[in-house]
């Protein structure tokens, strides 16, 4: 899972210091800051479509941040995957949308698009932060290539 927007300038703007005095809670901080801040605008481009918005997060299984659904229809094993596109973060849409987390069902953000993908590019003129599975990466552009059964599992001898 990644986001760019929202979630990417809260984790790529957390304060070490402050996390390694208050823990988590300095994601919180951090959130608060990138809410105040003038959100990115973003270009996500696929094979056949497009969509712009201002935080994008993309999946292969069905969580966010633990376990707030992002993306009820995502499959691990169809080759697909999934892109939620937030098309605007304001006051209003901030606090529906922490009321659809609270009962653990984001993907129902008001206005959110899903989309099903194979692979996709997220770019901004101006600077967005990136993140993947709640660390900080980097800044867009984003492209985003999924690899089929590219994760091999192994199992010990006898099991």
């Amino acid at each position: 899972m990644a986001g760019a927007g929202l979630d990417g300038n809260a984790v790529g703007g957390v304060n070490i210091a402050l996390k390694k005095k208050i823990g988590a809670l300095a994601y919180l901080f951090s959130t608060l800051t990138a809410l105040k801040a003038k959100p990115p605008r973003l270009t996500a481009t696929w094979d056949g479509g497009s969509a712009e918005g201002e935080w994008m997060c993309i999946g292969n299984g069905r969580f966010f941040g633990g376990p707030v659904v992002l993306f009820p229809d995502a499959k691990l094993n169809d080759s697909r995957l999934d892109l939620c596109v937030f098309p605007r973060i304001n006051p209003g849409s901030v606090s529906r949308g922490v009321t659809s987390m609270a009962l653990g069902q984001i993907g129902d953000w008001p206005g959110a698009e899903h989309h099903r993908v194979s692979e996709l590019t997220i770019d901004s003129p101006t600077e967005a932060r990136v993140q993947a599975d709640g660390e900080f990466i980097g800044t867009l552009p984003l492209t985003v290539t999924l690899r089929p059964r590219a994760l091999k599992v192994l199992v010990p001898a006898g099991k």
